[in-house]
């Protein structure tokens, strides 16, 4: 994402955003790691088009929409949760204090056996994913 923005104050010049979050401070990624605090994301087509701060980005881009953060709120990519057993949510905080193998097979293999079924599985994944997204977990 390029950070190069241009303070021009003529609306015909204005790039045209889906989406505008503005406040906040913004952590990238890029190579930089650069923070923007009130800072603010232009989002075009789905995709991140342009960070920085937040004066600077707001006279560049005319947006659908504008989502407003609370200036203690920090703005960063969504997170990457690459392991996960969605189902088994709903299984949490049973017996978490002992030696996995002793939780497996004394707990969790006997608690599956009794109550795995496809709406459990439905029910777990749906809890799963609500507390991912909520959490700032998109992929």
């Amino acid at each position: 994402v390029e950070h190069d923005v241009r303070q021009t104050g003529v609306e015909e010049d204005r790039n045209t955003a889906n989406l505008l979050i503005v406040g906040g401070t913004v952590v990238t990624m890029d190579t930089q790691r650069q923070v923007f605090e009130n800072g603010a994301v232009a989002i075009v087509d789905g995709a991140i088009a342009a960070i920085g701060p937040e004066a600077e980005i707001s006279n560049r881009f005319l947006a659908d929409e504008t989502i407003r953060v609370h200036p203690h709120d920090i703005v960063l990519p969504g997170l990457i949760n690459a392991h996960n057993h969605a189902p088994m949510t709903m299984l949490r905080g049973v017996a978490d204090d002992i030696a996995l193998m002793d939780w497996l097979e004394d707990y969790i293999f006997p608690a599956e056996s009794q109550l795995v079924n496809p709406e459990f599985v439905r029910t777990g994944t749906r809890l799963a994913a609500l507390e991912m997204i909520r959490s700032g977990t998109t992929t």
